[in-house]
């Protein structure tokens, strides 16, 4: 599957920027991020692309979910929202959340 193709249902306008962002497996450190990016780029720009291959065999190439910026002050546009229980089995969560 093609990087476009996924973030696709995340950022549907081709325009939409995407923040980016990398960090040392090993250390948990963040690195750096980009705000700005776009699927639109992202398929069509050669350099960006070689520029996220390296940076994902190096560091690993996240991208924060929703739509805006890693913080909640840039956020304007929630595209996925996460529920979790630390009690419970996987069904019991399943049932709650559903």
């Amino acid at each position: 599957m093609r990087l476009t193709d996924f973030l696709e249902p995340f950022f549907p306008d081709d325009s939409d920027r995407i923040c980016l962002f990398w960090i040392y497996p090993d250390k948990k450190k963040f690195i750096g991020s980009w705000k700005g990016v776009s699927r639109y780029q992202l398929a069509h720009d050669k350099n960006l692309q070689k520029f996220c291959i390296e940076k994902n065999k190096q560091h690993g190439l996240y991208f924060t979910v929703n739509f805006g910026g890693s913080f909640i002050a840039d956020i304007t546009r929630t595209n996925a929202v996460f529920c979790e229980r630390d009690e419970g089995s996987f069904e019991d969560q399943h049932q709650w959340f559903d």
